[in-house]
């Protein structure tokens, strides 16, 4: 579960009837606030239904950053067919928080909207890293992490 639950506000009890909140600025600014308090990493997975890897890379980042005490923040295109995404979440068993439209600008002029994936690593109440475009195996994530403690 990622901190950002009390962020969408559910309308009912059924997944159809849900009102997502995009994820905006201000939610950033939260992460990097939590990041530097806590002093537990976060990652921000942007991906996108039309993208096979990136519905593939999401189930693998979730344990991933399980086994490696991670938070888990995940948004998605804002251009995506959300109707698509949400029968690819619902068939992963995925929370609908992983449903959020990104719309903060400083992640988007990071470059999430020019490949999906992208994970963005954030530490101690900053990023941690340039962006990391495209699907990776966890030995690679480990690898690109070492290199944010260097």
């Amino acid at each position: 579960m990622t901190i950002f639950l009390s962020l969408i506000f559910f309308t009912s009890t059924s997944f159809a009837n849900i009102q997502i909140v995009p994820f905006q600025e201000s939610d950033l600014d939260l992460v990097f606030k939590t990041t530097a308090l806590s002093k537990k990493p976060a990652v921000i997975y942007s991906w996108s239904p039309h993208m096979n890897l990136s519905v593939k890379g999401l189930s693998e980042l979730i344990a991933y950053c399980s086994r490696n005490g991670i938070q888990t923040i995940v948004v998605i295109d804002p251009d995506a067919n959300f109707e698509m995404a949400k029968e690819i979440v619902i068939k992963n068993k995925w929370p609908s928080e992983y449903l959020r439209p990104n719309k903060s600008l400083s992640l988007m002029k990071r470059g999430t909207r020019v490949h999906y994936p992208s994970y963005h690593f954030i530490s101690n109440g900053k990023f941690a890293r340039p962006p990391l475009p495209g699907y990776k195996l966890s030995q690679e994530l480990d690898e690109f992490r070492k290199g944010a403690r260097r």
